[in-house]
């Protein structure tokens, strides 16, 4: 007999997400330039995933470090590239995610325009990045809408 939970994925910081994503969401929020809110759709699962995430930005670009990544699956949602919705400042963008992994050539570029916004955060060369190229021409703040619409 198995005992409960067996073979489950660890449970995540469930409470503080919430509480990131609640800040971030209201006025107190903008100050938090550093962070940003993803919503998605699961690629397997096809559930709403919303979560809170350091991002360094760029003009219409943000890059997000996936830190310790084995223990990590959402970036995973990004392989092959894919749609998300991004609030970021107290507005939100669509856009399309991709994972930069060490051996992509676009990696050195992507790494330096995180290192320019988190100088003393240590980038492993084996964790990925996700790139996400926002639509500039999509911006409005404060919708808050369901990513799968």
């Amino acid at each position: 007999m198995s005992s409960p939970g067996a073979g489950r994925a660890p449970q995540r910081p469930v409470v503080a997400h919430r509480f990131f994503l609640a800040v971030l969401r209201s006025p107190l929020g903008r100050p938090f330039g550093g962070m940003c809110e993803l919503r998605f759709v699961g690629r397997v699962s096809g559930r709403s995933i919303t979560l809170p995430v350091q991002c360094a930005r760029e003009a219409t670009r943000l890059v997000i470090y996936v830190g310790r990544s084995a223990d990590k699956q959402w970036w995973r949602n990004f392989l092959g590239g894919r749609g998300v919705q991004v609030r970021v400042g107290g507005v939100d963008h669509r856009g399309h995610g991709r994972v930069i992994d060490g051996s992509h050539p676009d990696r050195p570029e992507v790494e330096q325009a995180y290192r320019r916004r988190f100088r003393n955060v240590q980038v492993a060369p084996t964790d990925p990045m996700v790139v996400i190229d926002l639509a500039a021409a999509d911006a409005h703040p404060s919708a808050h809408r369901d990513p799968s619409h």
